[in-house]
């Protein structure tokens, strides 16, 4: 019954959100010649959003189960979650050598979820073009076991693969 009334609340949710996101159509612009062209290519939903906006809400279109709230200022991640009395809560997600940000003031941070796969997930600091990307990892814990963590963990350059090689 829980997960029932669960996916009935993140559908409302997840319908309000699409009433407010942007269409298409609205993301096209004029190439001089008269004519419509796409200006975006949407791949995930999104609420339209002021450019110094803070936060922002995204959702991958194959699985409402991956709905995030972005802290655009800090790389902060919020994943969409419910408790067991079935509130819908937004729980923080680990984000793994997310750097410190004194006094952030204006966007850093940018989320793309695939709308092929959850698993192709990417947050970005549009500054450095450090990019972390969302992954289930086994860690130890201090008593020596051995949980799986979901999480935003870094990706790696090729060169800095290569060196950890060796």
């Amino acid at each position: 019954m829980k997960k029932r009334t669960f996916e009935l609340g993140l559908f409302l949710l997840v319908a309000l959100f699409a009433a407010f996101a942007q269409p298409p159509s609205a993301a096209q612009d004029s190439d001089g010649n008269g004519t419509k062209t796409d200006k975006h290519n949407y791949i995930h939903y999104t609420t339209a959003l002021p450019a110094d906006a803070r936060y922002e809400v995204i959702q991958s279109e194959i699985a409402a189960r991956w709905t995030f709230r972005l802290d655009r200022f800090t790389g902060q991640v919020y994943k969409l979650g419910q408790i067991e009395s079935g509130q819908i809560v937004w729980e923080k997600m680990p984000v793994w050598k997310l750097p410190k940000t004194e006094n952030p003031s204006k966007p850093r941070f940018q989320l793309f979820v695939s709308g092929f796969s959850a698993g192709i997930s990417l947050l970005i600091d549009t500054y450095t073009g450090k990019t972390w990307g969302l992954g289930v990892q086994e860690l130890k814990t201090k008593k020596n076991e051995t949980i799986a963590v979901t999480g935003w963990f870094p990706v790696k350059e090729l060169k800095e693969f290569k060196d950890s090689k060796k």
